[in-house]
């Protein structure tokens, strides 16, 4: 004898089972929450590097150059 579940039950049982997976999401992908004091870090570290001009190795030419 086939007895059937009622629906009631198999939604939560999806929601927990869901409800856990992205618990388990959010739980390992935090990362890391601690501050960082920028006045202790050093400003070369900071700037950003000049991008390739005309003409040398790296530049790649966009549509809206000027000719």
């Amino acid at each position: 004898m086939k007895k059937e579940l009622h629906p009631g039950v198999i939604i939560a049982a999806l929601v927990l089972v869901i409800g856990a997976a992205i618990g388990i999401f959010v739980m390992s992908s935090g990362g890391s929450t601690e501050k960082v004091d920028i006045t202790t870090l050093d400003p070369k570290s900071l700037e950003d590097p000049e991008p390739p001009k005309r003409g040398q190795p790296g530049y790649k030419e966009r549509t809206t150059d000027p000719d």
